[in-house]
This record gives structure tokens, C-alpha cells and sequence, in this order.
């Protein structure tokens, strides 16, 4: 199959030419329960510890978390024109805009769904016009995200970027009929 003679074995090679290291030395296993004596040594020969991440839910709040929302892209175009317009931080914005509208979101929610309709027989959802999706990256308080989280699940959004969605067109239309006054 192939044209190549072998090469010839090398015969100074072999598995036993590099010797093996040396064994280790055996270390003594210190006692479990150290001396009275030991445990209290100077505060200058203590190692400092590092600060542990925050576990609990109250130790978050100071915490920064970043997200990802899908949102429509001339809905995402509309909101950092108005976050420039405004000097307003993306989260500020964002967070201003589930504020202004928190007593109205179960109903911003359902309105976004899709409406079902039934042709007697099934049940099926009519798909709304669909428009292309962007991200929104943005960094926030993980006790915002909690917040955020809690109102999805008391609106009966899909999604967070469901909520977040309902919440902007809201705010933004609500915005700009303000500032055509």
C-alpha cells in the first residue's frame, strides 16, 4: 500500500534508558487537633483570607450581574435614542421604564401575547408580525434581577425579555407623546 521502505529499529532506544525519578519523601501528617499554644499565634504570622463570593441572597445585593434581552431591533434602536437623549444608563432606563408601569404590567403582557383564534376544531396562537431581534447586554444589581424575575412570574410573562418588551414599548410610547406636547 505503500511505496516507503521501513526504517530500521534503533536499537540504543529503549523504555527502560531514562531512569525513573527518585521517590518522594514521606511527610509527616499533622495532628488534627493542634496544641492550645498553636492556635493562638501573633496576628503577623496569620495569613490574611481572601474575601468570599457573596452566597446569600442578602449579601448580593451590592453584586453586579449582566443579562441578555431579546428585544425587537427597531424597539432596541427607539430605546438607546432616547437613553442618549436623556443621559439615562441603559439599566437606569430599563428599570424606569418596569417602575412607571408596574401597576399595568400583567395587562402590557397580555396584550403583547398573541392572541389565539380557533377555527372550531384547534386552538392556535396568530403569530404577530414578526420583526428581527437584537440584544441588549447591560450589567445590574443582582437584587434588580431578583426584582425583574419576581415580576415575571407575578405577570405571567414568558420571559424576562417578554416583561422588559411590554414594559419598554410602554414607557418609550408613553415618552414620546410626552415630549410631542
Amino acid at each position: 500500500m505503500n511505496d516507503r521502505t521501513p526504517l530500521a529499529p534503533i536499537t540504543q532506544l529503549k523504555r527502560d534508558a531514562i531512569p525513573k525519578p527518585p521517590p518522594r519523601p514521606v511527610r509527616p501528617v499533622p495532628d488534627p487537633a493542634p496544641e492550645a499554644a498553636e492556635v493562638e499565634a501573633p496576628a503577623a504570622q496569620q495569613r490574611p483570607r481572601s474575601p468570599r463570593p457573596a452566597a446569600t441572597k442578602q449579601d448580593s445585593t451590592g453584586q453586579v450581574r449582566p443579562i441578555s434581552l431579546s428585544v425587537p431591533a427597531p424597539l432596541l434602536e427607539e430605546f438607546k435614542r432616547f437613553a442618549k437623549r436623556t443621559e439615562t444608563s441603559h439599566a437606569n432606563l430599563l428599570m424606569d421604564a418596569i417602575a412607571a408601569h408596574h401597576d399595568d404590567l400583567t395587562d402590557l403582557v397580555v396584550q403583547a401575547r398573541p392572541a389565539p383564534t380557533s377555527d372550531g376544531l384547534f386552538v392556535r396562537d396568530t403569530p404577530r408580525k414578526a420583526e428581527p431581534l437584537s440584544t441588549l447586554s447591560i450589567r445590574i444589581r443582582a437584587a434588580n434581577v431578583e426584582a425583574i424575575d419576581r415580576l415575571v412570574d407575578t405577570s405571567g410573562a414568558a420571559s424576562r425579555s417578554h416583561l422588559c418588551t411590554a414594559a419598554m414599548t410602554a414607557y418609550l410610547g408613553h415618552a414620546a407623546r410626552g415630549s410631542e406636547a
